[in-house]
C-alpha cells in the first residue's frame, strides 16, 4: 500500500471514538499486516538486552525490571522473566494488551523451545532459563492468567514520567521501538522518571527505530522520506495518534541522556547505505534538519545501554 494511502486511512481511524477506532485499527493492520510475525524479533531484541545487561551489568537473574510501552503483546517481559528477573513492571499509557496475541506468544514459545534456549544461551543461565521456560510451558497458563504467572505488574493508563515506586526501586528500565514514538519534552520527562527509579549505578537499555516506518511497507520511499516535511506537514499527513513520530536522530536521544546525567557504556547505531546515498546525491530535508550531518540522518537503528553515576 502507497504510504500516503494508509497515513489518510490511519488519520480517518484515529478521529473515530477509541471504543471503536482500537479494534478497527487492529483488524486493519491484521488484514494488510501480520502482527505475530513480530513475535521472533522481540524475542532476539531481548536476548540481546539480555546480553549487554550480563556483559556491563549484573544481568537480568533476580533483578526488577521497568518496561515502558507494553504495546499489545508482553514477549519482552516474558523473556525478562525468563531470563531470571523477579519481577517486571510494564507501563503503558493506553490499555493495547491483548489475549490473542499473549496466546500467540504461548504458542510460539512451545513450538520454538530448543531454538529460544540456545538464544538465550549467553542472555541467562542456561539451566535456569530451561527450567523456567519448561514451567511456563507445562502449565501452560490461560492468556489472561499469564501476567500473574511470570509476576508481571500490568500498569495501563500510566504516565511514565510519574511512578508509584520508590526511588532505587527498579534494576533495569528498557524499551523497544518506543521512544521514537513519543514527543521529546515527554520523553525527557520519563527519562528523568526512570533515572529516580533505578538510582545510583542503575541501567537503562532502550532500543529505538528512528526510520520513517511507512518505508517498513512501502518500499518506494526509504527510511529518510519523513524528513523532506516540515513539522507542520508531518503532523497533517502522520500526525495521528496510530503514527505519531518525533524525527529525533540519534544524536538528538544522545544530547538528551548527556542533559540528564546518562552515560553510554555501549551503544550501536545501524546507517542505511540507501539513505546515506540518497543523501549525498542531494535529496531535500526540512530546514529543521539543515544542522544534522548526513552519517545521522541516515541511522535507521539506534540501541543503547546507559548507566547513572555511582553515588
Amino acid at each position: 500500500m502507497h504510504w500516503k494511502m494508509k497515513a489518510l486511512v490511519q488519520n480517518t481511524v484515529a478521529v473515530l471514538p477509541d471504543i471503536v477506532a482500537q479494534p478497527v485499527y487492529y483488524r486493519l493492520q491484521s488484514r494488510f499486516g501480520n502482527p505475530a510475525a513480530d513475535i521472533a524479533p522481540r524475542y532476539r531484541s531481548a536476548a540481546k538486552m539480555g546480553r549487554w545487561a550480563r556483559r556491563y551489568g549484573n544481568g537480568f537473574e533476580d533483578a526488577v525490571v521497568l518496561e515502558i510501552g507494553t504495546g499489545r503483546s508482553i514477549d519482552v517481559p516474558i523473556a525478562c522473566w525468563l531470563m531470571g528477573a523477579r519481577r517486571v513492571i510494564s507501563v503503558d499509557l493506553n490499555h493495547y494488551l491483548r489475549h490473542d496475541l499473549m496466546q500467540r506468544s504461548l504458542e510460539y514459545l512451545a513450538s520454538h523451545r530448543e531454538e529460544l534456549t540456545e538464544l538465550f544461551s549467553d542472555s541467562a543461565d542456561r539451566s535456569a532459563f530451561s527450567r523456567r521456560l519448561g514451567e511456563l510451558l507445562t502449565a501452560y497458563p490461560d492468556p489472561q492468567d499469564l501476567p500473574e504467572f511470570i509476576a508481571l505488574e500490568y500498569l495501563p493508563g500510566s504516565d511514565a514520567r510519574t511512578l508509584p515506586f520508590e526511588t532505587g526501586s527498579v534494576d533495569y528500565s528498557l524499551s523497544l521501538n518506543v521512544f521514537e514514538h513519543i514527543p521529546p519534552e515527554v520523553l525527557r520527562g520519563i527519562l528523568k522518571e526512570s533515572k529516580r527509579l533505578i538510582g545510583p549505578g542503575g541501567s537503562m537499555i532502550h532500543f529505538i527505530d528512528p526510520s520513517d516506518h511507512f518505508a517498513h511497507s512501502d518500499t518506494q520511499i526509504s527510511e529518510i522520506n519523513f524528513l523532506r516535511y516540515s513539522e507542520r506537514q508531518w503532523r497533517r499527513l502522520a500526525g495521528n495518534r496510530f503514527m505519531y513520530h518525533n524525527r529525533l536522530r540519534a544524536s538528538d536521544y544522545r544530547a538528551m541522556a548527556r542533559d540528564l546525567g546518562l552515560k553510554a557504556v555501549h551503544h550501536e547505531e545501524r546507517l542505511d547505505r540507501r539513505c546515506l546515498s540518497e543523501l549525498r546525491r542531494g535529496f531535500p530535508v526540512d530546514s529543521r534538519f539543515a544542522g544534522y550531518s548526513d552519517d545521522d540522518m541516515a541511522v535507521t537503528q539506534y540501541h543503547v545501554m546507559w548507566v547513572t553515576e555511582q553515588a
